[in-house]
C-alpha cells in the first residue's frame, strides 16, 4: 500500500508465524521463510524470535535496539548451529513442560546484537531486515520497498 493507508490484511506469511504453538515452532517458521526468500544463511540475534512471537517489536530497553532491526538479523557463521535444531530444541523445552524461573526467562529473551564492521556485511543485514520485513509487514510496506532501492 502507500503511508497514507493502512494495508488491508495481515500476510499470510505473518499468520503463518503467529499460528504457531511455541516459540521454537515460530523460529523454525521464520528459518523456513527467510529459506523460501534464499536468504537461508541468515542468523538471528537472541531473544530476537521469542520477542516478536510474544508481540514485542519494540525496543526491549532503553538505548538498545528493538527487537525488530537490522542489528537482530545477521548472516549465519559456517560452522554455527543449525538454526532448524535450534528451533525443534526450544519446541521441546517449551513442550515439555520445563519450568523456569522469571531470571531464567529474562536471560533467555535478552537481546544480543550484531554490528557490522564490513561493507558486505551491512549489505546482507540490510537484505536479511528487508526479508524480515516483507514476512512481518508484506511486501509492499513502504519500508520492504525503502530497503530494496
Amino acid at each position: 500500500n502507500d503511508d497514507e493507508r493502512p494495508a488491508p490484511n495481515v500476510p499470510e506469511s505473518c499468520q503463518r508465524f503467529y499460528k504457531c504453538e511455541s516459540a521454537g515452532m515460530a523460529d523454525q517458521e521464520l528459518t523456513y521463510q527467510f529459506q523460501e526468500r534464499k536468504l537461508g544463511d541468515v542468523s538471528f540475534a537472541h531473544g530476537t524470535v521469542q520477542q516478536i512471537w510474544n508481540g514485542s517489536y519494540l525496543y526491549a530497553s532503553h538505548g538498545s535496539p528493538s527487537n525488530f532491526s537490522a542489528f537482530c538479523f545477521t548472516q549465519r557463521a559456517p560452522l554455527q548451529q543449525n538454526q532448524e535444531a535450534r528451533g525443534v530444541t526450544l519446541h521441546l523445552i517449551s513442550s515439555q513442560g520445563h519450568s523456569q524461573t522469571i531470571e531464567e526467562i529474562v536471560k533467555a529473551t535478552k537481546q544480543t546484537v550484531t554490528v557490522p564492521t564490513k561493507y558486505h556485511e551491512l549489505g546482507s543485514q540490510i537484505a536479511y531486515f528487508k526479508g524480515g520485513t516483507e514476512i512481518f509487514f508484506g511486501e509492499k510496506c513502504v519500508l520492504a520497498d525503502g530497503l530494496g532501492h
